[in-house]
């Protein structure tokens, strides 16, 4: 499982809105996304592994549905958005008071950026134009 991804959701105890996304690091999503479907609020997916990890969300969710639970079960919520920057902008809108939006991606920043630092710069630059 993508190892720092998890370290970041079990970091915070408030509701998170998870950006996750760039180019696939061809890395399991499965374990990952049955501690997100505990943690997170809004799941917002963005790049060229979206759909990868739109549909690992949805794997997962489809196996909780098929379980038989007393109470309802908790789903994740996917947002899908091609871009960083829109994935920000979604997120702002996305986020209640007290929420945590968190950028732990668990891809390569090679589909938009030259590398993770000037993604994360960008990042920063955005939550700040909010």
């Amino acid at each position: 499982a993508p190892e720092r991804e998890t370290a970041a959701l079990h970091s915070f105890t408030e509701p998170l809105v998870l950006l996750a996304g760039g180019r696939d690091k061809k890395q399991p999503w499965d374990e990952l996304m049955v501690l997100a479907r505990q943690r997170v609020r809004k799941l917002v997916v963005f790049g060229e592994a979206a759909d990868l990890i739109a549909e690992a969300a949805e794997a997962e969710n489809m196996k909780v549905e098929s379980r038989r639970y007393k109470m309802a079960p908790k789903f994740l919520e996917v947002v899908k958005c091609a871009t960083l920057a829109e994935a920000v902008q979604k997120a702002g809108e996305l986020a209640r008071p007290g929420d945590v939006v968190l950028l732990s991606p668990g891809c390569t920043s090679y589909d938009a950026y030259k590398d993770f630092v000037e993604r994360g710069e960008k990042f920063r630059e955005m939550v700040i134009a909010l």
